[in-house]
């Protein structure tokens, strides 16, 4: 019974409040009086408990959103398998493939995963710096996992993109004659180059 009324405010509230309208027909007017001084008391605990209940709770609601965000950004920096995979792919291909193509050769090894998944990737390696996105005019943009700086060639023949290996020094030259024309700071630059690759002209003059 005394547990009850310790874990239930409401009850011992009422307990109080019916011992102190007995008191009313009994000579015992300060129990009366205490009775409802403790009746009062009880009531404004209940309201302060509640109001630090309510305030907790959405104190924690509110810690927990923003963790939640938090958790949502971090979890795509999360070790992938299939990340690693992509991230693999590139980095031992020099064939600068589109997203089909490396969704084409991840589905070797990972039967599942969607041309979706594949894309989301694609484009996070590309954002933290882990591969290049290179834009074409046509066929969409294509992915190299070599992320130093290096130029590209589009063959406007046959579509593939090639490396373009220049000395370091000229394209830190290009960055500094454009900085002079800047009124800010050039920090890099990107430049894609178009032609026709060896074995397009090699097929050129074969058809002669």
């Amino acid at each position: 019974m005394l547990r009850l009324l310790l874990y239930h405010p409401h009850t011992l509230c009422q307990v109080f409040l019916l011992f102190s309208s007995i008191s009313y027909v009994t000579p015992l007017f300060p129990i009366r009086l205490f009775l409802l001084f403790c009746y009062i008391l009880l009531h404004l605990f209940i309201l302060i408990d509640k109001g630090y209940q309510q305030h907790y709770t959405k104190d924690i609601n509110h810690s927990n959103y923003y963790r939640y965000r938090k958790e949502d950004v971090m979890a795509a920096l999360k070790y992938s398998k299939q990340r690693a995979s992509i991230k693999k792919y590139l980095l031992h291909t020099t064939a600068h493939p589109t997203a089909d193509t490396v969704y084409l050769h991840i589905k070797e090894e990972f039967p599942n995963i969607s041309l979706g998944t594949v894309y989301r990737n694609l484009n996070l390696l590309a954002d933290i710096g882990e591969a290049l996105r290179i834009p074409t005019p046509a066929g969409g943009d294509r992915f190299d996992g070599r992320c130093e700086p290096h130029y590209h060639v589009v063959c406007t023949n046959c579509g593939k993109v090639f490396d373009l290996e220049m000395d370091d020094s000229y394209i830190q030259k290009i960055n500094e004659d454009a900085n002079a024309c800047f009124d800010g700071i050039i920090e890099s630059h990107t430049t894609l180059f178009h032609g026709l690759c060896a074995e397009c002209i090699k097929k050129k003059n074969e058809n002669k």
